[in-house]
């Protein structure tokens, strides 16, 4: 399924005799692998989310009960911390080159 702000789906998952477990975790909690521009919020609160290569985070839930209802929105302000943090960087660099060519050539 796709994280979506216009899909409010729910997601039921069968198990398939052909799968393979790839981890375990405890029969009372659930891992979600989700893209990293997504907060995942759970009774009204942001979980935090663990790096799960690259572009993903993965966070664990306990289950309180036989579902749970989590809600998946768009992360507006880590994207743009992130093009921020992108554009500082890449202005320092090309600064920094910028003055080593101007020293290294003896000035201006």
């Amino acid at each position: 399924f796709e994280f979506s702000t216009f899909r409010t789906d729910t997601v039921d998952i069968y198990w398939h005799n052909e799968w393979q477990l790839r981890e375990w975790i405890p029969d009372d909690m659930v891992t979600l692998t989700y893209p990293d521009g997504y907060t995942i919020l759970y009774q009204s609160r942001a979980l935090d989310g663990l790096a799960s290569g690259s572009g993903f985070e993965k966070t664990e839930i306990r289950m309180e009960g036989e579902k749970i209802e989590v809600t998946a929105q768009p992360n507006t302000k880590k994207k743009m911390t992130t093009t921020t943090m992108k554009i500082v960087t890449l202005s320092l660099i090309v600064t920094s080159i910028g003055a080593a060519i101007i020293i290294s050539s003896g000035g201006v």
